[in-house]
């Protein structure tokens, strides 16, 4: 079973999050694959394509999440240290974050 993204943190308010822009590579690859996860998750070794976890095959539009807080006595919106959302994969009505 390929990819089921489905990424539910866009249903909340579009002041959270903002879309993203993957950065283009030109020859991305797989370079290791955990089978048990892949396992896990209802996917197998071809689902893995590495265009689409470098995100240069896109099966939704990505986002990157905000958050806010105080920093040095200053208000200031922050990132949550995840780069970019590529997508929520659903296995078994689990969610599970794709990030890039």
């Amino acid at each position: 079973m390929p990819f089921s993204f489905d990424t539910s943190y866009k249903d909340l308010d579009s002041k959270l999050y903002s879309t993203a822009k993957p950065k283009n590579v030109d020859t991305p690859e797989v370079l290791v694959v955990n089978e048990n996860l892949c396992n896990d998750l209802g996917l197998n070794r071809e689902d893995l394509i590495s265009q689409i976890l470098s995100g240069q095959d896109l099966l939704e539009e990505p986002i990157a999440q905000a958050y806010a807080g105080h920093q040095f006595g200053t208000y200031t919106v922050l990132g949550d240290g995840k780069a970019m959302i590529l997508g929520g994969h659903i296995h078994n009505g689990s969610r599970y974050c794709c990030v890039e």
